[in-house]
């Protein structure tokens, strides 16, 4: 495959860009029909079919699909869905809700929230399509037409009149789609890795840390351990229960980071948002977090108050806010904060945090004097550095795992960039 860089082609500059010389600038009305074939009012009702919704849908691939009678399906979702289909989200459009039908299938449709984009020109090819509508040229058109806050979308019409520039032949649009295409497939294998890996995590603590029958131990031990587990209360081994600071914040840069609920990953903490303490606000020293400090969420929905989070360094510096509460043992019982990190993320203990949670159906919380009443099973300190060890190696090769896919997401976004503008050109 030949690279013809752009000073070797000259470009043209147009309402959405420059794009090179050879490049047509169309609508997506001129190239597709928009929801071509619907189920006809006389199928069976209670026929089933497989149907994709938005949450079904995440970074262009369709997770999952449910079944679903014809008679239970929305009037005006019952669009068929045939190979080299594109379903573009019209709901929270940016979101990566669109997707591709690129293998044969049968009785598949999807909700109003898609508009089905069907290519009828012999000269568009319909994965080129597919990735078009994530480019920056076409997202940039969808954030001035859309509307709506609260649920924002945009209609038909205007998905018709978007601009998309289309390079002259099959040929390049194929390579241009076949390369974005290569990189997607080392995602999913990332994806499915990381999967794996963390279904193998999951394994490995339930048996090491789920009580017993006895309720006196996990039930596996490693080898060179027996005993049996002391039962604690929590209130027994915490020396210190200290909430975060009240403080204004924004997702404005500032000296001073700020993790919030949000933040909160069961066992590690999650930084796709960031939040930061504004500007000239005066911080707490006592706020200020550092490795290996314990982090519990007081207060969330009904399903996430109690989470539980372990701080390794992830920014070298930052602070916690009210909603979070900073967890310190007696370090005559607890040896290691990891360790009640994996405890206190088991599906067992889950249960019982969220079992003891008072609220709405909204908003609950967690008061420290039922937490301070829940009881653990908790071996010697030598055993449970043992077991923090076997987890920590787990979560450093998931953590290696995770970095190198996010890599390739900023290397396909950096191709994308070069491709779908014909800055590089693949012929």
């Amino acid at each position: 495959m030949k690279v013809v860089t752009k000073e070797k082609k000259g470009f043209k500059r147009t309402e959405v860009g420059v794009i090179p010389e050879d490049w047509v600038l169309g609508k997506v009305g001129e190239v597709v029909d928009m929801d071509p074939e619907n189920l006809s009012s006389t199928t069976n009702p209670v026929y089933n079919f497989d149907y994709v919704s938005l949450e079904d849908v995440s970074r262009g691939i369709i997770k999952s699909k449910t079944k679903i009678q014809f008679a239970d399906s929305p009037s005006r979702a019952r669009r068929i869905l045939r190979i080299g289909d594109v379903g573009f989200g019209t709901v929270r459009p940016t979101n990566q809700s669109h997707f591709l039908i690129n293998k044969k299938v049968s009785d598949l449709i999807c909700s109003t929230g898609f508009a089905v984009l069907r290519p009828h020109r012999r000269d568009i090819n319909s994965e080129y399509l597919f990735y078009l509508l994530f480019s920056d040229k076409v997202n940039q058109q969808i954030t001035q037409i859309i509307a709506g806050s609260n649920y924002p979308a945009v209609n038909s019409r205007d998905v018709k009149k978007l601009r998309i520039p289309i390079p002259p032949t099959l040929e390049e649009q194929q390579a241009i789609a076949d390369a974005l295409s290569d990189v997607d497939e080392l995602i999913r294998s990332l994806d499915a890795l990381i999967q794996k890996k963390e279904a193998i995590k999951k394994g490995t603590m339930q048996q090491l840390l789920t009580p017993s029958r006895s309720g006196q131990a996990g039930n596996k031990r490693l080898s060179g351990f027996d005993g049996e587990w002391e039962v604690k209360r929590l209130g027994d081994i915490v020396i210190r229960a200290e909430l975060g600071g009240n403080y204004s914040n924004s997702e404005t840069n500032s000296k001073h980071p700020l993790i919030k609920m949000g933040n909160l990953g069961r066992g590690r903490i999650n930084l796709d948002k960031a939040y930061y303490i504004e500007e000239g606000k005066s911080v707490s020293k006592t706020d200020k977090l550092k490795y290996g400090d314990l982090l519990f969420n007081t207060r969330n929905t009904p399903i996430l108050v109690g989470k539980v989070a372990i701080w390794r360094n992830e920014l070298s510096e930052a602070y916690y806010n009210s909603n979070l509460m900073k967890l310190e043992f007696d370090g005559h019982i607890v040896a290691s904060n990891f360790f009640m990190n994996y405890l206190l993320n088991t599906d067992y203990l889950i249960e019982k945090l969220q079992s003891i949670a008072t609220g709405t159906t909204s908003v609950a919380a967690i008061y420290t004097r039922d937490l301070f009443g829940l009881e653990i099973s908790i071996p010697k300190g030598r055993e449970q550095k043992a077991i923090a060890q076997i987890l920590s190696d787990m979560d450093e090769e998931l953590q290696t795992l995770r970095q190198k896919r996010d890599k390739m997401r900023r290397v396909k976004e950096g191709m994308m960039q070069e491709l779908l503008t014909g800055k590089t050109r693949l012929v």
